[in-house]
């Protein structure tokens, strides 16, 4: 018997057993919310998390997601340049680690194992949230460093609500956002289009003695269609449909050590996803199906080179969740995920089933919440490490919260690390190991007043650690379980928050000192046991002041990211500042605001990867038009 049916069976027999007792107790009153999925409430107990809603969003909305976790979050954002590729890394984990997840749904590329976070416009989102920390057990396969989970919201109710933004930017920036949403009580039709061009041609010097040059061969035009349809079919079932189509060019400029360019890349993808929900008066059935697939077409005629790598994925899970009236909530669920890929570097194309049961119980006791979860996978009938975690919260007075959460996690070699040539190595084994926290949270809240402070402390063992690297007797890099790395360190939060009449101010402030260290030294890479892991900064921090007074919003935004090691030579550390006014008014039922954003305010001239200039102080100028 397969391991599929094997845990379809499992499945059946856990909702039959809960099912009997959820029989022997009172049930739960339950409304239908709207959940992409039930383990977002669910997946952080004892640990941490940071959330943006829509209105969060709004002063964001001209950036993509890359922008909005480095300046928001502590995230590390390795970005290539305006419009290049930007990914990860959360508490010093690599990019690999993190998983993104959209409605419920894991978007990570199975040839790289990481998302170009570039390519995530923010004005497509209605709620963006970061969990930090070991997720594994829930969220699967490489959930070491964090999940960065976005959705898509409904909005039931008769109905009727265009909304158009159009904004103009510095280096030949032009964005145009449209969005419709109407329906009734039944149903609910959301549509966002966006489009985007720029020349990216910004001004830099590669050292105060040289000249100032520009930019080439940096231009970008991406088109994004997402569409959401949200349906009751009764009072406690709902179907949601998501589609996501994009298609974006852009050129790759030289490095700093070039003097020409001509490569470009055509990013293309399609999404498309089914979510069904049943919520019953003490449980919630949930059901999802959805087919992923994209396309990197990359060419450099300068060396008469090119690259074109496909991929899809189909997901199907099911999942429930039980609530009793004695603070005690049971989640089980059952994933089965198919990935494939085409690449010329590739000898076969490669295939794999990813199949996995995984569960949640959670226990309130007096002001002490349990939570414990356990995840079994098994790929391509090969059973990969089993993966519990712990966490553990409790209110220690009215203002203080202590939390804390142990986690075993994992991550399985991609599609390039086995199977790529040259330097695939079939035979790795997945990373894995242990991480804990520990966190100690206050509070205070009074009429019109929120202040809070806290303090996470967290530590992080990973071996088997995969390097591309080169090894003796061999003529070109490859892939091997070379390193082992230990990741600890400090993460605080302050936030604070006054509204009074007609006008509110807030604060937020965060600072990160992070240690992720090569255990083992690797002689080919020139590390010692004990260096600092590349492009890890061991000290970032962030900054928020938002003041806000009738129709009138202004916020301020400074980052700093510490110094890095790289490949070659080491970066610098970098301060950015970052402004962005709006004024909102009336006319009968349209709205119109208009806002300036103002980015490296300071004209901080900075890298964020070696030999990748970033541009200085730029704008950008828009409208924005909704009419309800």
């Amino acid at each position: 018997m397969t391991f599929y049916f094997k845990s379809m069976l499992a499945f059946v027999l856990q909702l039959s057993l809960c099912a009997v007792l959820s029989a022997q107790v009172d049930t739960v009153a339950l409304d239908l919310v709207e959940v992409a999925s039930a383990r977002t409430n669910i997946a952080n107990t004892g640990g941490v998390n940071a959330r943006w809603d829509s209105t969060a969003l709004t002063t964001m909305n001209t950036t993509n997601l890359a922008d909005l976790l480095q300046r928001s979050s502590g995230v590390f954002v390795k970005s290539y340049g305006l419009g290049s590729i930007a990914t990860t890394s959360i508490r010093g984990a690599s990019s690999a680690h993190t998983s993104v997840i959209w409605n419920g749904f894991k978007l990570n590329s199975p040839m790289l194992g990481l998302l170009d976070l570039s390519l995530i416009p923010v004005g497509t989102a209605d709620d963006v949230a970061v969990y930090y920390g070991g997720n594994t057990s829930l969220w699967g396969n490489a959930s070491i460093g964090g999940v960065v989970s976005v959705n898509s919201r409904s909005r039931f109710g008769k109905n009727l609500s265009i909304e158009n933004q159009t904004t103009f930017g510095s280096f030949g920036k032009l964005d145009e956002q449209l969005n419709f949403s109407f329906g009734d009580k039944k149903w609910n039709s959301r549509t966002k289009l966006n489009w985007q061009e720029a020349q990216n041609d910004f001004p830099f010097q590669i050292n105060e003695d040289l000249p100032v040059e520009l930019t080439s061969n940096a231009a970008l035009k991406r088109k994004t269609l997402m569409q959401d349809l949200f349906f009751k079919i009764n009072s406690n079932q709902q179907l949601t449909i998501h589609f996501w189509w994009q298609d974006m060019e852009r050129q790759i400029p030289p490095r700093t050590a070039q003097n020409f360019s001509n490569a470009f890349q055509k990013d293309k993808l399609f999404r498309l996803a089914l979510n069904w929900k049943k919520q019953n008066e003490n449980s919630v059935l949930q059901g999802r199906l959805g087919y992923f697939t994209e396309q990197i077409d990359y060419e450099n005629p300068q060396i008469l080179f090119r690259a074109l790598t496909v991929f899809h994925t189909v997901i199907a899970e099911l999942e429930q969740q039980f609530y009793f009236k004695n603070n005690q909530t049971l989640h089980i669920g059952i994933n089965e995920t198919y990935n494939e890929a085409v690449a010329d570097a590739y000898l076969e194309n490669p295939k794999e089933i990813n199949s996995a049961i995984f569960a949640a119980y959670r226990k309130t006791v007096g002001n002490w919440n349990f939570q414990l979860n356990a995840r079994q996978s098994l790929l391509n009938d090969q059973l990969q490490p089993f993966v519990p975690s712990i966490g553990v919260e409790n209110d220690l007075s009215k203002n203080i919260k202590i939390k804390a959460k142990i986690s075993r996690n994992y991550r399985l070699p991609t599609f390039n690390d086995r199977f790529w040539r040259p330097g695939g190595n079939e035979e790795l084994l997945p990373e894995r190991g242990w991480s804990e926290e520990l966190t100690l949270q206050w509070a205070a809240k009074q009429q019109k007043n929120k202040i809070g402070f806290g303090v996470t402390a967290f530590n992080r063992n990973i071996s088997n650690w995969i390097r591309w690297l080169l090894v003796e007797g061999e003529t070109s890099v490859s892939a091997n379980n070379i390193s082992k790395v230990w990741s600890r360190g400090l993460e605080h939060r302050f936030n604070y928050h006054l509204a009074k009449d007609n006008w509110q101010v807030g604060l937020n402030l965060g600072y990160d000192y992070i240690l992720s260290t090569n255990q083992l030294a690797i002689s080919k890479l020139r590390i010692e046991a004990g260096d600092q892991l590349d492009y890890v900064p061991k000290h970032q921090a962030f900054a928020k002041l938002d003041f806000r007074v009738s129709d009138f919003q202004f916020s301020y935004q400074h980052t700093y990211t510490g110094g890095i090691t790289t490949i070659q030579d080491p970066l610098p550390g970098y301060s950015l500042a970052f402004i962005s006014t709006q004024y909102n008014f009336k006319i009968k039922k349209l709205t119109t605001g208009l806002f300036l954003n103002v980015n490296n305010l300071f004209d901080k001239s900075y890298r964020a990867v070696e030999r990748r200039p970033m541009p200085g102080r730029n704008f950008d100028l828009g409208i924005r038009l909704k009419f309800n």
